[in-house]
């Protein structure tokens, strides 16, 4: 809770009070939405591949 409310005063410090928060919002929001993309690629062309398990029938 404590970081959600650290998130929310340093947005409202960032973009200064602005009186259209609808607008001043859009484009960090759309930086971020971008990253967090960029970051979810990274992280699955990252990842070691599954090891295939060869299960011998007998």
């Amino acid at each position: 809770m404590i970081v959600r409310q650290a998130g929310f005063a340093i947005s409202i410090a960032a973009l200064g009070g602005t009186t259209d928060a609808a607008a001043a919002f859009a484009t960090p929001f759309t930086l971020a939405a971008f990253a967090a993309m960029v970051a979810m690629v990274a992280a699955l062309v990252l990842l070691p591949a599954k090891p295939s398990q060869n299960v011998a029938s007998s």
